[in-house]
């Protein structure tokens, strides 16, 4: 998973968003298009662990989301998950969609969420009202082809 992260990285195929504490990174999370706009990834979504279950995961879901740009009305926004993760997104709306393979042939849950373009802009909202803000980087996100063997099934 660390070289596939890596790759992510220096190949600038996801958009990605860092969360600072007290000047440190202390949570990251990417977001890319897949194959057509309307379609929206979200990859590594990391919190540090002892950051965990402070809010700032939320915080990184919702700034993703808050990216998706107005030219759709509607996206579906996928999460190639593991399981441990899983339940964190089910708490959001996502649905189970169907499994993923990693490099080793292990199964991991993927999930889809439908989502308005007014919709992810609350999202915004709910995070300025609590002093966090996301950058209008939305023509940023670039669009991935299906050529990353951590997405295909």
């Amino acid at each position: 998973m660390l070289s596939e992260y890596e790759k992510c990285l220096r190949e600038q195929s996801s958009y990605f968003l860092v969360a600072e504490k007290d000047g440190q990174i202390v949570a990251t999370g990417g977001i890319s298009y897949f194959q057509r706009p309307c379609f929206a990834v979200l990859c590594f979504g990391l919190v540090r662990p002892d950051h965990q279950n402070t809010g700032i995961g939320t915080a990184s879901l919702l700034a993703r989301l808050a990216l998706l740009k107005k030219d759709e009305p509607v996206y579906r926004v996928f999460i190639f998950a593991v399981v441990k993760s899983f339940g964190f997104y089910e708490r959001f709306g996502f649905g189970y969609f169907k499994p993923w393979k990693d490099i080793h042939g292990q199964e991991h849950p993927t999930g889809s969420l439908l989502i308005s373009y007014p919709e992810a802009q609350k999202c915004r909202q709910l995070l300025a009202d609590y002093g966090i803000s996301v950058p209008h980087d939305e023509d940023q996100v670039p669009i991935r082809e299906l050529r990353n063997p951590i997405l295909k099934s």
